[in-house]
Formats: C-alpha cells, sequence, structure tokens
C-alpha cells in the first residue's frame, strides 16, 4: 500500500511552514531560555489566527477550514519541526473535541 499527500495537502503544509518561517523559533526560543520565561511566540500566534491556521478542522461556517485529519496531521508535523513556541497542536484537538461534542 502506497500513501501519498494530495497537492492541495502537499501546497498547505508549504503555506503553513512559509508562516513558521517568517517566525524563526530557535532564536526566540535561547530568548525565552535566558530570560526564564514560559515560551510562547504572541507575533507567531497571531499570525497562525489570521491565517485561520487555529480553526483548520472546524466548520467552515464557525470560521474554520474544514479540513480533516491529514492535514491536522502536516499541521502538527510542521509545528514540531519549527519548533514553535506556540499550543498550536493542543488547540487543534481542542477544535476536534468542539466538533465531536456538537455531534453528540
Amino acid at each position: 500500500m502506497e500513501f501519498a499527500y494530495s497537492a492541495a495537502q502537499t501546497t498547505l503544509a508549504a503555506e503553513l511552514a512559509a508562516v513558521f518561517d517568517q517566525h524563526p523559533a530557535p532564536r526566540r526560543l535561547r530568548a525565552f531560555a535566558d530570560a526564564g520565561t514560559v515560551p510562547f511566540d504572541g507575533d507567531l500566534w497571531q499570525a497562525l489566527a489570521a491565517g485561520r491556521w487555529l480553526g483548520l478542522a472546524l466548520p467552515t461556517a464557525d470560521g474554520g477550514r474544514g479540513l480533516g485529519g491529514d492535514e491536522l496531521t502536516l499541521a502538527a508535523y510542521a509545528a514540531g519541526h519549527a519548533l514553535a513556541p506556540v499550543p498550536l497542536v493542543a488547540t487543534l484537538l481542542a477544535g476536534e473535541a468542539l466538533k465531536a461534542s456538537a455531534h453528540a
């Protein structure tokens, strides 16, 4: 069995990687460590919110993008790869919980 992402999914992953590239984490993570503060990049968080990345799997009627599990996996991978100091994965999972509770 062969598995490959679609062209749209690959494009989505590249778009998210570009957002992370605009907010490089290593320098910021060092600054957080040196200051002894919790690592959270507010500028990156705002960029993710503006691009509707935080509601990736939420229905479009609710302001999300209406995408599925494969796209969530791509987003989680991109966030980890970028060492993004934001709770993107937790936020995406909270969105999944909201979706599930709406159908219960």
